[in-house]
């Protein structure tokens, strides 16, 4: 064995220990620590919904599933400068059941919040985001209210799956939302923090939202403005300048609708990267406020950047023994099962898709991981529009 050969069994070696042990930091949180204790708690909701070109149908689903939702007091629709027929389906649909701001120019989902919330009641305690195409059930308000009886949480993010389970792709895609949310998000909201709440559908305290708005919509970034992980900013902000706790509500469901073409799901793929490495660039900052939050993003980030060393040491190997190839496809197997082992047994039928969706990361998505890089200054982008 040469000195290469003994240098990258060493490294292999130090990346299967550190991504299994933020593994097992997931799952011991998971079953080590209780989730967050809910009661029954009245205060003053708003619902806001940023709408920008959303499709017909999509959006009328929405609107009857809110309709049906318990535990609201206003519903506040914003549509953000859309060129379509939305602004004819929100009156048409509407019996004095919300209310409806036009913006003629688009500016962007921040932006519609702002108006959004200076609209409200200013007697509304709590403020509920979600997006245009998310279904909601009867109780997912209600659920999603129950945590914040705590005055120690600032807010709560939802149990987001996905609607729309039509194909390979999308299948693969609700695999990965189901890990996303029932282990990741529950794991570390057990310790009392989550690293960024669904913009389908998530909840803030009122007094925090508003002191945020103005920072919130004039965030920049390298000099430019920034619309992209506008949840992810709320979450962070709200954990480290006010030190609240945002907390996971495993029984606040909603559902939402993921791409169905490989185009579009990059292109989503591409936009939570962006976002969410501008954010953890940020969060260096804040190390002292909250280091917890900040040594779970940048354990993911190391992790991230040694799976492409491994990546392309891979790639150069099969130059040598193109059998690699299939020990390379073996370890991404195993690692996806370790890691979705906990749907063994909660959702057995998924499991071949999260396993599906490891493959497709690597070879697909996970490349968003250097494209974000390269064009990071491009947080003014919405580009799934």
């Amino acid at each position: 064995m040469n000195v290469f050969s003994e240098y990258w069994l060493d490294f292999l070696i130090v990346f299967a220990l550190f991504a299994k042990s933020l593994w097992f930091f997931y799952y011991f949180s998971l079953y080590a620590f209780e989730g967050h204790k809910s009661r029954k708690y009245e205060a003053k909701t708003t619902l806001i919904i940023p709408v920008f070109n959303e499709h017909e149908d999509k959006l009328k689903e929405t609107i009857l599933s809110i309709k049906k939702a318990k535990g609201v007091d206003e519903i506040i629709f914003v549509n953000d400068g859309s060129d379509n027929n939305t602004l004819h389906i929100l009156n048409q649909n509407n019996h004095d059941d919300y209310k409806i701001i036009d913006i003629k120019q688009n500016g962007g989902k921040r932006n519609a919040h702002y108006e959004g919330i200076k609209a409200s009641d200013k007697d509304t305690e709590i403020f509920v985001f979600i997006d245009s195409d998310t279904v909601l059930l009867e109780d997912s308000i209600l659920n999603l209210k129950k945590y914040m009886y705590d005055n120690e949480v600032g807010g709560v993010t939802g149990c987001v799956l996905v609607k729309n389970r039509t194909n390979f792709l999308s299948k693969c895609l609700s695999a990965m939302f189901w890990t996303g949310s029932k282990i990741t998000k529950q794991a570390t909201s057990n310790l009392g923090f989550v690293q960024v709440s669904t913009g389908a559908l998530s909840s803030y305290r009122a007094y925090y939202l508003r002191k945020i708005m103005p920072y919130y919509v004039k965030q920049s970034f390298l000099g430019v403005n920034c619309t992209l992980s506008d949840d992810r900013y709320l979450t962070h902000y709200i954990q480290t300048v006010y030190k609240k706790k945002i907390v996971y509500a495993d029984d606040a469901i909603a559902y939402t609708y993921v791409p169905e073409t490989f185009k579009a799901a990059y292109k989503m793929f591409l936009r939570w990267k962006r976002g969410a490495l501008r954010e953890a660039i940020l969060s260096l900052q804040k190390f002292k406020e909250h280091p917890l939050l900040v040594f779970d993003i940048w354990a993911n980030q190391i992790i991230t950047f040694m799976r492409f060393i491994v990546k392309f040491a891979f790639i150069g190997t099969l130059v040598i023994n193109p059998l690699y190839f299939f020990y390379y496809l073996l370890m991404i197997a195993i690692i996806s099962t370790f890691f979705a082992i906990d749907m063994l047994f909660k959702n057995p039928k998924e499991i071949i898709y999260r396993i599906a969706y490891s493959f497709l990361d690597d070879f697909i998505f996970s490349w968003t991981y250097i494209h974000a890089w390269l064009t990071i200054r491009e947080q003014g982008k919405w580009i799934t529009r």
